[in-house]
């Protein structure tokens, strides 16, 4: 069965291993790893990669006003900071939101229960309240783990976007100085509170309606793990039956953490290596699911049947195959800069030239582009305009 062209993180770390050795520099594989990744994490900020463009969404959630609140700053019978709710159940991802009250803007803390929160240490009353009108809202709302920057929202079936781009602070100062509610107006993007590495949108005034907002978002790549080298990743050997997408193992290691990854086998007893290596692999599949240590299934069946062969996995190379030689550049630059390599300016030099070709290579259209209002083109007798006066 047909395949796209891919390369992975085995053949990224032989590529650095051949630049050494052409270098007649000896290179630990830990610090070869260290510079691909490196590598890894840059090349993603040198252009907005089509292929790295994904959707995504939130759902925006209308405060909650059922009820009333009253406030115990200490001795409640729960906890400290005490928010107990009547009249109403807070929402299960309550510690998220804020809620205002007796003309404070608080954040809740943690939820004890569908009727108690307690508040934040900072962000609450300095005394008690008694009962009290309230409005309750997610003062955030997490965006993909794999999230860098957004191009455009959109609310799900209407051509309604979000609003206007403010910097952290001035949300800051809407969110504490204005209390009303609607369509939002501005929005800005920042860490997540609590959650380390995530990002989050945040947005005001708050939605009056529970809605979804999609947008399109750059990602980031694939994280890189298994190298195909480390013990786990070639352990004992596998059988492979054609027409069958299953791979059962001998003496095998395999985790569900390796789907996703790709598995290489070759029709002898020697590891595979990429197409460039002295034994290239003869299967090159993407793992799907793992039932056990000794048994994985692959995204397609086999071509043909395989016993007892040695095998290898390791982690895709996220990028398309014209990103690819721009990122082996790359990493061979971090390490000429490293180690000072005398020929650095014509290393330098290699990599600019593969980082525009691969720009070159992401336009994915051949259309002819214009300036100006496109002018339409009639294709058939009966678009064309009638009674139209002669032009003399």
């Amino acid at each position: 069965m047909p395949a796209a062209e891919l390369f992975t993180y085995a053949d990224a770390l032989a590529a650095m291993d051949d630049f050494t050795q052409g270098h007649t520099v000896g290179h630990p594989t830990s610090g070869l790893r260290r510079i691909l990744l490196t590598a890894y994490r840059e090349i993603t900020s040198l252009h907005d990669w089509s292929s790295l463009l994904v959707s995504g969404r939130v759902h925006l959630v209308a405060p909650q006003t059922t009820g009333t609140v009253a406030f115990d700053l200490t001795g409640g019978a729960t906890c400290e900071r005490q928010l107990t709710l009547t009249g109403a159940t807070y929402p299960a991802s309550a510690a998220d939101y804020s809620i205002r009250f007796a003309d404070l803007l608080c954040d809740i803390e943690r939820r004890y229960s569908d009727t108690v929160v307690s508040l934040d240490p900072i962000m609450s009353p300095g005394a008690d309240v008694s009962s009290a009108t309230y409005s309750l809202w997610p003062r955030y709302y997490q965006l993909p783990y794999d999230f860098l920057s957004m191009a455009r929202t959109q609310k799900e079936g209407t051509d309604w976007i979000l609003g206007q781009y403010v910097s952290p602070e001035d949300m800051h100062e809407l969110t504490h100085n204005e209390t009303t509610s609607g369509n939002v107006r501005y929005y800005t993007i920042g860490a997540a509170p609590d959650i380390h590495g995530m990002m989050a949108l945040y947005v005001h005034p708050p939605a009056d309606t529970t809605e979804g907002l999609d947008f399109l978002y750059k990602r980031s790549l694939r994280p890189l793990r298994y190298s195909g080298k480390d013990t786990n990743d070639k352990a004992g050997t596998i059988t492979l039956t054609q027409g069958s997408a299953t791979v059962m193992g001998s003496s095998t290691a395999f985790s569900s953490n390796h789907i996703g990854a790709i598995l290489r086998t070759t029709g002898n007893g020697d590891l595979p290596t990429g197409l460039e290596g002295e034994n290239p692999w003869v299967e090159q599949r993407s793992i799907i699911a793992v039932a056990s240590t000794t048994s994985l299934t692959l995204d397609a069946a086999a071509s043909a049947s395989y016993s007892g062969k040695r095998y290898s996995i390791s982690d895709p190379i996220d990028l398309m195959p014209p990103m690819y030689d721009a990122f082996i550049w790359l990493a061979k630059k971090h390490l000429a800069v490293e180690r000072q390599f005398k020929d650095l300016p014509y290393i330098d030099r290699m990599y600019q030239q593969m980082l525009a070709l691969a720009k070159g290579a992401d336009s994915r259209t051949r259309h002819r582009r214009i300036a100006g209002v496109a002018v339409p083109r009639y294709q058939r007798l009966r678009d064309y305009a009638v009674n139209r006066e002669e032009v003399t």
